[in-house]
């Protein structure tokens, strides 16, 4: 048993962290774990009541599985510019309720359960409430208490967004299933640890759906892990083996039981290297490494994930570029790859047709990290910090975030929104087709 005293300056504790929490005073409550802290939120599984693995264990996944470092690395990503998706601010009310106090193990550390309500939103563009219990172990230190240990599960009640703006772009956050226009499918996505491929991921998981990804870079599979849960699948490979999309198609449907849609979206970029710097090697190297991955990689995806959409009726949705429908917006190789997709799309739509549709989206001048072509020396380079300027050259007047596109997707993949679409390219490039015209001016008529 704890005195009333020490009761009360618990729940004074918890209660001002949940006032820092909500002033997003993040430096300041870092400042209430012990240096040794460990902080646990892990996915919650549905299973059985007989089922002696429990919804949850240390060894399976989890959403948070941090130590102090861990959360100063979260916290200066937050504050960090690129943190578009807090901007404006989100708004947040935290509840901490039911405290029970009692002796810990250990000596001198207290055993803390509570249950919490978080909810968070920013106006009218999305809002969400988190729910759950939680358990702490506090410890003092220099007399003050602190958290040692602290774990939750936890479950999430969402609300898609009602309005979107070109200031504030579909936000959307993780959800559980059965809210959006996806609930019950499966689909898998090549490239959806970055760029355009993270936001479909993100918004598919948003829109109900379960997501296989096929990712080459272990730091990014791990990140759609650590966010997503159980909600997405993640195989490690390179879109150019067929190994690597057998093992994606094979895996999503060990996990998930189906696969419903096919997002081929893996590529790279040659930077508008013009036809004559590349001389006579050079197109050999970077023709054979851009259309290996941007073409090839495509074909493999779809010839291993067709039998199982034939199974459900499903849809191979390609991403394509702006530079499959307008020169300029790349070199000669990454614009005749990208033709090339439009015509893969075309004829795939035509063979597989009535079975499997077939359609692509054409993003144009999208702030990502797409990559350069080894073969030409730019590798390491990205596109989203090349694209200074370019948006006077847009008539909507402004670069797109990668989410500005995940709708189409989510449209192309509802069958209820696109059953009679095939073939089909939809453009998303902020008014290309009439760039000939000089953009007017804000609210000009």
């Amino acid at each position: 048993m704890t005195t009333m005293e020490t009761y009360w300056e618990v729940q004074t504790f918890l209660a001002y962290e949940a006032r820092l929490l909500d002033e997003e005073r993040y430096t300041e409550w870092l400042g209430l774990f012990t240096e040794d802290a460990h902080y646990w939120v892990p996915g919650v599984e549905n299973r059985g009541r007989s089922d002696p693995n429990g919804p949850y264990a240390p060894s399976r996944m989890a959403y948070f599985d941090d130590t102090l470092e861990d959360l100063r690395r979260r916290v200066v990503r937050f504050t960090a510019p690129t943190a578009w998706a807090e901007d404006p601010a989100t708004r947040h009310l935290h509840v901490v309720s039911n405290i029970e106090v009692e002796r810990a193990e250990t000596p001198g550390e207290l055993l803390v359960r509570s249950v919490i309500v978080n909810y968070r939103g920013q106006g009218d563009i999305d809002a969400a409430t988190l729910y759950g219990r939680r358990e702490d172990i506090l410890r003092r230190v220099s007399g003050e208490l602190r958290i040692a240990r602290r774990s939750s599960s936890c479950g999430t009640r969402f609300s898609l967004p009602r309005t979107s703006t070109p200031s504030s772009r579909n936000r959307h956050d993780m959800t559980a299933p059965g809210t959006g226009r996806l609930d019950g499918q499966v689909a898998l996505v090549t490239g959806g640890g970055s760029g355009i491929g993270r936001a479909i991921v993100d918004r598919y998981v948003a829109e109900g759906a379960r997501v296989g990804v096929l990712e080459r870079d272990s730091g990014r599979a791990a990140a759609l892990a650590r966010d997503h849960g159980d909600r997405v699948t993640v195989e490690i490979g390179d879109v150019r083996a067929p190994e690597a999309h057998a093992a994606s198609v094979t895996r999503t449907l060990d996990v998930h039981g189906r696969l419903d849609a096919y997002v081929a979206n893996a590529g790279v970029y040659d930077y508008s290297t013009r036809f004559e710097e590349l001389g006579e090697n050079r197109v050999v190297e970077g023709f054979a490494e851009l259309f290996e991955t941007n073409v090839l990689g495509y074909m493999l995806g779809a010839s291993a994930a067709l039998p199982a959409l034939r199974d459900s009726g499903g849809c191979l949705i390609f991403t394509i570029s702006s530079s499959g429908l307008y020169a300029g917006g790349g070199g000669a190789l990454y614009v005749a790859s990208k033709h090339a997709v439009v015509g893969l799309v075309r004829q795939l739509a035509h063979e597989l047709a009535p079975d499997v549709r077939v359609n692509g989206v054409a993003p144009g001048a999208t702030l990502t990290a797409l990559g350069g072509l080894a073969a030409l020396g730019a590798a390491d380079r990205r596109l989203d910090a090349e694209l200074d300027g370019i948006d006077r050259h847009i008539p909507l007047g402004f670069v797109s975030d990668p989410a500005d596109h995940a709708g189409l997707y989510v449209l192309l993949a509802d069958p209820r929104d696109s059953r009679f679409m095939t073939g089909a390219i939809l453009p998303s490039d902020g008014g290309l087709e009439v760039r000939g015209a000089a953009r007017r001016p804000k609210g000009a008529r």
